[in-house]
């Protein structure tokens, strides 16, 4: 978890400089984050499956080793295409390493001890983020941006020693055969509507194509439901989505995160190109809000018990709104101590919906489909970051113009950061739904 979130930040604070050295423009690079959040979009519904065929241990180890070599190829980019490419392959381990991970946690540990467990597993996951930010700009500014991805090969083969001796192996023996079909509609799907979506941001099709080519994107996606309801093994349960809990808790996971999902590339952006720092000191604000995160860590439990899961979720998002449209209104002259409150506050935010959306979603659930409905869970948080990165990006180029520079970047970034605001005020409505569990989940 560490070394995935890591990777995610550090990246942010290096793409003016890695768009300067690979000819590009910084808005076309968002392409190598996107690429790295669809797939693993698309290869999280996999890992369930895979996991309980062939051993949590086994393909924990494979998604690591995979995520290390593609970080050495990543470093030793000389296109953006390249880079693209095997940042796919980077997301395709990274799609295997998390939800495993969550996983083996809950078949170990019962669930009324599983949030305070996950403060403890999460916290070297908010260390990464903490870190990524301000070593990002460090070694852009001091050594070259290929340094962000050769730093995973160390901890990558640390990682990998570790798993042999600590990695519990959990399989399912009756492990049925593979939604091979419900995977391909599904993945197809959502590769062909972020892409499109993405094309229309930055350009590169026109509307005429885009728009129409999205809008096909949906059928896959419409059928595959219909195909879940008729397989005997299908990839993802109708069972599942009968479960109000869970229901509730995926479509506020999908809508809240879809408005948060883009600022860890925003602000960054946003910092340097509108506000003039450079990319140590953007990476070291940056990384505040990771100090936020880790600081509401053990006020969680405390909190769920106090006000429930739905009262604190509708508050976290109402104040999480308030701090994404704050950020649009600062200015090179403003940008001071007030810019360190907000993201403190919206560090911390961030990590109690996170752990909220997670207890809420996955604790509640029946031991057959604790496998598939964490797996879930996890499919529709990266849709909701992959769409919330295309999605904003999308945005941004529309209110900038092409040349635009400095402080006449300021409007197109206010406005941008208010839409992202206003759809996670639209996630409140589902978040009133969200379980509440009988066993105060954590506080025992």
């Amino acid at each position: 978890m560490f070394m995935q979130m890591l990777d995610v930040t550090i990246l942010n604070t290096a793409i003016p400089s890695m768009a300067e050295h690979l000819g590009t423009s910084p808005f076309s690079l968002h392409a190598v984050i996107l690429a790295y959040g669809l797939a693993v979009a698309v290869c999280t519904p996999a890992s369930g499956w895979l996991a309980d065929r062939f051993g949590s241990r086994a393909i924990f180890a494979a998604s690591v080793a995979l995520f290390t070599v593609s970080s050495l190829a990543a470093g030793l980019s000389q296109s953006l295409w390249f880079l693209v490419l095997v940042r796919v392959l980077q997301g395709a381990g990274a799609a295997l390493m998390v939800p495993v991970g969550l996983a083996a946690i809950l078949h170990h540990y019962p669930r009324d001890r599983y949030l305070k467990v996950m403060n403890y597993v999460t916290i070297p996951g908010l260390v990464g983020p903490l870190l990524g930010p301000l070593l990002g700009g460090w070694l852009t500014e001091y050594a070259s941006w290929r340094w962000i991805f050769f730093i995973n090969v160390p901890i990558g083969l640390i990682g990998l020693m570790l798993i042999k001796r600590c990695m519990p192996d959990y399989r399912n023996p009756q492990a049925r055969r593979f939604d091979t079909y419900g995977f391909l509609l599904f993945a197809g799907g959502i590769a062909v509507l972020t892409t499109a979506l993405d094309a229309l941001g930055q350009q590169a099709w026109p509307a005429a194509i885009a728009l129409p080519l999205a809008a096909l994107a949906l059928l896959p996606l419409f059928w595959c439901t219909r195909h879940f309801g008729r397989h005997e093994a299908p990839l993802f349960s109708p069972a599942l989505w009968r479960l109000k809990g869970f229901r509730a808790g995926i479509l506020a996971t999908l809508l809240g995160r879809l408005g948060t999902g883009a600022i860890p590339l925003l602000v960054p952006l946003f910092l340097q190109l509108a506000l003039g720092f450079s990319p140590i000191k953007a990476g070291a604000c940056v990384g505040i809000a990771s100090i936020g995160a880790i600081g509401a860590k053990p006020l969680l439990p405390m909190l769920i018990r106090h006000f429930g899961r739905a009262r604190l979720l509708t508050a976290t998002n109402v104040l999480l709104a308030f701090t994404t449209w704050a950020f649009g209104w600062f200015t090179p002259d403003s940008a001071g101590a007030w810019l360190i409150v907000l993201l403190l506050l919206n560090g911390a935010l961030n990590s109690t919906q996170y752990t909220v959306l997670n207890a809420a979603t996955v604790t509640e659930l029946p031991t057959d489909l604790t496998n598939m409905g964490n797996t879930g869970w996890i499919t529709a948080m990266q849709l909701s970051i992959a769409f919330g990165l295309a999605f904003g990006s999308l945005l941004l180029a529309a209110l900038a113009p092409v040349g635009l520079t400095g402080v006449a970047l300021l409007p197109a970034f206010h406005w941008t950061f208010a839409v992202l605001a206003l759809l996670t005020l639209i996630a409140i409505w589902f978040g009133r739904d969200v379980s509440e569990s009988p066993k105060q989940v954590g506080t025992r």
